[in-house]
C-alpha cells in the first residue's frame, strides 16, 4: 500500500477500505470514495484491521497499517498501541479470548477511552458482542459444567474475575477439565498456567505436554511455546530440531516471535543447516512487524555483513527502531523489553557498550521473574 495514496471510505456503510480496494470489506459495496482525514479515526482504523486481518488487532503490527495512511491521519492514540503490547500481553489476550482484554490493557496504562475504542471497534467489525463494560452478573454456566466449552468459559471467568472473584486455582482447574476433553484453547491455557506457575505449581514438563496437545491441533501459540521449551530444554530434553519444527509449523500464522526464534536457529545452525540469508529473511519479516528482538538481530546482521551486504546505515536504522521500542516498553515495566534493552547495552548494539546499564536492566527484568534475564546475570557474574 502506497503511503501517499488516500484511504477509501464506503459511501454505503461508511467503513474504511485500503487504497486500491475494489469493494468495501464490511458490506461489499462497490462505491468507494477517498476518505477525509476526519473519517480516519482510531475506531475506524481498528475496525478495518479487524475486518481484514483479525489476528493483527492485538499486535503492534497495527502501527504498520497506520503508518501507511496519508499524512496527518496517524494519531497519538494509535501510536500508544505500539508500546502497549509485548508478546506476553498478546498471548494473554489471544488465548482464544477477548473478554479479558480490558483488564489486560489497563496493566499497560492505556486510557479507558482508548481501551473502549479498541474493544468496541473489534466487536463491531467481527460481529462479536460488545465487551467494553464487563458484566457484573454470574457467568452463564451450571455450577459444575461438563461441556468443554462451558468449562473453558468458566475458567476464563475465574482468570479475569468476570462475575466471580478472580481465582487462579479455579481457573487452572477448569482449564484442565476442558483440556482433558480436547479443547485446544484450554490445552494451550493449561500449558501456560503450568509454565508460569499460575494456580498450579510451576511444571515445565506438564506445560510441554499440554502445549503439544494444543500444537497438534494447530494452536499457533502452543506451537511457538513448545518450540521455545525445546529450544531452552525446559520440561523436555533440549532438541533444536524439534524447536525448529514447531517454529516452522507456526509460520503460517505470521507470528513474529516464531520468525525471530527460527531466524536465530538458522543463524547458529542449530537444528537446521546454518543459513544466514534465511535468518535475515526471517528477522526482516518479524522486524517489519515491530518485533524489537528481530529488529535488534537484523541490525547485527547488517553491522557484521552476515547473510547480507554489510551496511552500517541499515544497522543503525534497525538498532534505532529496536531501542525505541525497548526503551518505551522497559520504562513501563515490561520485563521482556527490559531484558532486550539490557542485551543492547551488553553487546553495544546501537549504543556504547555499558555492562553496568546491562546489569541494571537485566536485574529489573529478573526481579519480575524473567528467566532469561536471570541467566544473563549469572553469565555476566561468571565473566567478572
Amino acid at each position: 500500500m502506497d503511503k501517499g495514496n488516500p484511504m477509501l471510505r464506503c459511501t454505503i456503510c461508511r467503513a474504511l477500505a485500503y487504497p486500491g480496494t475494489n469493494a468495501c470489506p464490511k458490506c461489499g459495496g462497490m462505491e468507494l470514495d477517498p476518505a477525509a482525514d476526519s473519517d480516519i479515526t482510531l475506531t475506524s482504523i481498528i475496525s478495518l484491521v479487524a475486518l481484514t486481518d483479525p489476528d493483527a488487532i492485538w499486535e503492534s503490527r497495527i502501527i504498520s497499517y497506520a503508518d501507511d495512511i496519508s499524512a496527518g491521519a496517524l494519531t497519538p492514540l494509535i501510536r500508544q498501541l505500539a508500546v502497549a503490547f509485548d508478546s506476553h500481553a498478546i498471548d494473554a489476550i489471544r488465548v482464544d479470548d477477548s473478554s479479558g482484554a480490558k483488564d489486560i490493557m489497563r496493566r499497560w496504562h492505556l486510557a479507558d477511552g482508548v481501551i473502549d475504542a479498541i474493544i468496541d471497534a473489534y466487536a463491531a467489525a467481527t460481529g462479536r458482542q460488545a465487551m467494553s463494560s464487563p458484566t457484573e452478573s454470574e457467568p452463564q454456566h451450571s455450577t459444575d459444567p461438563s461441556n468443554a466449552d462451558e468449562q473453558y468459559e468458566l475458567a476464563k471467568a475465574y482468570w479475569f474475575g468476570q462475575g466471580v472473584r478472580r481465582d487462579d486455582r479455579q481457573a487452572a482447574y477448569w482449564f484442565e477439565k476442558a483440556a482433558e476433553q480436547g479443547h485446544r484453547g484450554a490445552q494451550y491455557s493449561a500449558g501456560w498456567m503450568h509454565q508460569h506457575g499460575r494456580g498450579v505449581p510451576q511444571d515445565y514438563a506438564k506445560a510441554a505436554s499440554w502445549y503439544r496437545k494444543a500444537a497438534e491441533q494447530d494452536q499457533p501459540f502452543a506451537q511457538r511455546n513448545l518450540g521455545m521449551l525445546y529450544e531452552q530444554g525446559r520440561g523436555v530434553e533440549q532438541d533444536y530440531r524439534q524447536a525448529a519444527y514447531w517454529f516452522e509449523r507456526s509460520l503460517h500464522w505470521n507470528d513474529p516471535v516464531s520468525q525471530c526464534h527460527l531466524g536465530t536457529l538458522y543463524h547458529n545452525g542449530q537444528g537446521v543447516p546454518q543459513d544466514d540469508r534465511q535468518a535475515v529473511e526471517l528477522y526482516r519479516k518479524a522486524a517489519e512487524r515491530n518485533f524489537a528482538d528481530a529488529q535488534s538481530n537484523l541490525g547485527a546482521m547488517y553491522e557484521h555483513g552476515w547473510g547480507v551486504e554489510r551496511n552500517l546505515s541499515r544497522a543503525t536504522y534497525w538498532y534505532g527502531k529496536a531501542l525505541d521500542l525497548y526503551r518505551k516498553s522497559a520504562e513501563r515495566g515490561i520485563p521482556s523489553a527490559q531484558r532486550g534493552l539490557g542485551r543492547m547495552y551488553q553487546e553495544g548494539r546501537g549504543v556504547p557498550q555499558d555492562i553496568r546499564q546491562a546489569v541494571m536492566w537485566y536485574r529489573k527484568a529478573a526481579e519480575q521473574g524473567d528467566e532469561e534475564a536471570k541467566q544473563q546475570l549469572k553469565r555476566i557474574e561468571a565473566d567478572q
